[in-house]
């Protein structure tokens, strides 16, 4: 530069790594939406610290706003359903003492009232001394398959109760027109025993 003043500059390609956070960005992107359109949220539990960190979909599926969860583990539980506290203070205890965490169906009452049935599954991780230090998991929405099932079993009931009650022979048969069960009507029509009739076309 011979003593004139002069500005030197230098650049850096940084091509690379805004094509990585663009696709980081897009990544957690497809996670948030996979997570709303399958209702399964994530969590984070810190054992060091006993903070808590839920990705979005978390807050759907207890009914909470993101404002109203403090992020401890108190705040986790606190809508847990009385009656399925227990089983949930059993599965943190075996985390703390035990190292490991195990899968666990449980309820939470929304705000409006309403009773969400949840599947809960986490893995421990542990620090360098091997001692638990985070725990991660998923919780996916059930209420569903398990207000389906009950229904299910409802009807199966309902259906049990006209078929051994009937006063009309009933039977129940596969597509070659072998005898798969028969009511206590059909029993007293053929003057035969349960047993001796199934099985027979």
């Amino acid at each position: 530069w011979q003593g004139r003043p002069a500005i030197v500059a230098f650049y850096l390609d940084v091509s690379e790594q805004k094509r990585a956070e663009q696709a980081l960005r897009e990544s957690e992107a497809f996670l948030r939406l996979s997570q709303s359109v399958g209702q399964v949220g994530s969590w984070q539990w810190d054992l060091n610290t006993n903070q808590v960190r839920w990705s979005e979909a978390m807050f759907p599926l207890y009914g909470m706003r993101p404002e109203e969860f403090d992020g401890t583990l108190a705040g986790t539980i606190r809508t847990t359903h009385p009656d399925d506290l227990p089983g949930v203070q059993v599965v943190i205890e075996r985390i703390l003492n035990q190292g490991e965490a195990c899968p666990i169906e449980f309820r939470v009452i929304k705000e409006d009232g309403r009773i969400a049935h949840l599947f809960g599954h986490g893995e421990v991780l542990h620090d360098d001394a091997g001692r638990p230090a985070q725990v991660i998991g998923t919780v996916a929405d059930i209420t569903e398959h398990k207000l389906a099932a009950e229904a299910q079993r409802a009807s199966e009931a309902r259906f049990r109760q006209v078929f051994e009650h009937s006063p009309d022979a009933i039977f129940i048969e596969d597509f070659q027109g072998t005898v798969l069960d028969v009511n206590p009507a059909a029993c007293r029509l053929h003057d035969a025993d349960r047993g001796e009739l199934l099985g027979k076309n």
